[in-house]
């Protein structure tokens, strides 16, 4: 009984830490697994409580067979989705993140996560999640969040430093930002900064800033301090201009500040290293060939809406791209390539992926992730490549 309440309080801070539904842990471990009842591998070949796949659990660093370990790991997976709303974030558990979630296994599977959510027995007092996009009133995070928010805030510049012991901080002020606006937040939307505040509080919450860049930017409003945040999180500098409104700008010029401000950096191991196991991380993944992660660092910098993990594939941002879908508005000639571009290289496990610098004399100029084990600015004839244009904003 003890082991079964420990587990209960976990699945329960779990959603709470991730911003998930209050129970959908619960329901999934029941849809899985019939409350660990059968464990069995299933005939795709997923293991333990929450039915990991080997080569997902490995990716994510999760051991399947661990309660606890699947149980993080299936939540940091959830959260990735949120964006989707309940039925296509369980959707992408069940089918895939770019999976058909019409098929009848998944229309069956995702009332039956809900049902078994809505009557999750958790401990009474067990903090809990929300609805995706929404906080509890009674959620302490939300009540923390809203202090920080509420708190005396200078009308004319403020200077805010931050350091380590910011993040909760930080993950505060977006907190209280979401919470004033549940129907934007819902969306993915939110004034001035539009999904910017919605993906950085996804990455907080899913443990993708463990460290920040300290510098001190002067900002006027809680608004304009969640998007420096932001910004002073991966490293990068806030936009330039009147520094009582700076902010991040979009387009493809902030994801090639973003890409060549990251010149130099390598890996440690294979795949592996502190900036890239931090990018890694953001979309659940650890060890992982991460060019495609890397262009999708970029893209989210530039505020480029859905981009998810499905970018780590060079044969998904093909397929984006052809088919119209998520980042991308399309593929374009490589007559018509232009810097911001994503250029790919043989779509499948043996591709390769990067951003186009510039087009000039004949010749592309790119910046890449995982290209002789670093990022790397190269230059290439234009053709033998595909060229996708993200849905950049402004």
């Amino acid at each position: 009984m003890a082991s079964r309440r420990r587990r209960l309080q976990l699945l329960a801070n779990l959603e709470r830490k991730y911003g998930l539904p209050r129970g959908v842990l619960w329901g999934v471990y029941g849809a899985e697994t019939d409350f660990g009842r059968n464990l069995s591998t299933s005939s795709a070949g997923a293991q333990g409580p929450f039915q990991f796949m080997p080569s997902t659990a490995a990716g994510m660093g999760v051991n399947p067979h661990n309660f606890g370990s699947a149980a993080k790991g299936a939540a940091r997976y959830l959260a990735q989705y949120k964006s989707r709303g309940k039925a296509g974030m369980l959707g992408a558990y069940n089918a895939g993140p770019a999976g058909n979630i019409n098929n009848p296994e998944t229309r069956a599977y995702i009332p039956k996560v809900l049902g078994y959510a809505k009557n999750a027995p958790y401990p009474v007092g067990a903090s809990s999640g929300g609805s995706v996009g929404h906080k509890s009133k009674k959620d302490p995070v939300s009540l923390r969040a809203a202090r920080i928010a509420n708190a005396p805030t200078s009308s004319t510049h403020t200077d805010y430093t931050p350091s380590r012991t910011n993040v909760d901080r930080r993950a505060a002020i977006v907190d209280a930002l979401l919470a004033t606006n549940p129907a934007a937040a819902a969306s993915g939307r939110l004034p001035a900064s539009g999904g910017l505040l919605a993906d950085v509080r996804q990455r907080i919450a899913s443990g993708a800033y463990t460290t920040v860049t300290p510098e001190s930017t002067r900002v006027t409003t809680i608004k304009e301090r969640a998007a420096v945040r932001a910004a002073e999180l991966d490293g990068a500098r806030p936009a330039a201009g009147n520094p009582g409104t700076q902010r991040m700008d979009a387009g493809p010029a902030s994801a090639l500040r973003f890409a060549s401000g990251r010149l130099g950096i390598s890996e440690r191991g294979t795949n592996t290293g502190d900036k890239i196991d931090q990018w890694q991380r953001s979309f659940g993944m650890h060890a992982q060939p991460w060019c495609g992660i890397f262009v999708g660092k970029a893209l989210q910098r530039a505020g480029v809406a859905g981009v998810d993990a499905r970018i780590a594939s060079t044969a998904a941002i093909y397929q984006m791209a052809r088919d119209r879908t998520g980042p991308f508005e399309g593929l374009v000639s490589a007559s018509s390539a232009r810097p911001g571009d994503v250029v790919v290289w043989n779509p499948g496990p043996n591709g390769h992926t990067g951003i186009v610098e510039s087009v000039k004399n004949g010749k592309i100029t790119t910046i890449e992730g995982n290209a002789s084990d670093g990022v790397r600015r190269r230059v290439h004839p234009p053709s033998g490549a595909y060229y996708a244009r993200p849905r950049y904003r402004g």
